[in-house]
């Protein structure tokens, strides 16, 4: 999981330690945000919003240990990306919240050796 800015863009990346990737989607949202699964409320900084959802991308192993260890919640105050929390991983699914500087353009893209998933935001 990184995030990081460049020429025209701001690129957000999921990467995975087996072959191949998950399903995911990515979709419009709008406050109130909850946690999931507990409902409860959650801040997301910006003024557009993008929710992503990933139906088999936990970050927990089979055994119940955390295959990722690292952050959850960046705030790197890019040109675009300015927030992106996780939601929550629950039931095999993991959902991530993107806070963004305004609406714009984006490009989602599979990439392999390593697996992952790249989202470019348009400056």
């Amino acid at each position: 999981m990184r995030v990081g800015t460049h020429a025209g863009y701001d690129r957000i990346v999921f990467e995975f330690i087996e072959d191949g990737t998950p399903e995911f989607r990515i979709e419009a949202a709008e406050p109130p945000f909850s946690m999931d699964p507990s409902g409860m409320p959650m801040a997301v900084n910006g003024s557009a919003f993008l929710q992503i959802v990933f139906n088999g991308g936990t970050k927990v192993g089979e055994d119940g240990s955390p295959t990722y260890t690292g952050p959850t919640e960046f705030g790197p105050g890019f040109d675009q990306l300015v927030d992106l929390i996780e939601r929550g991983d629950f039931e095999a699914i993991n959902n991530w919240y993107v806070g963004m500087a305004g609406e714009g353009c984006l490009r989602a893209f599979v990439l392999s050796d390593p697996s992952r998933i790249a989202i470019d935001l348009e400056h």
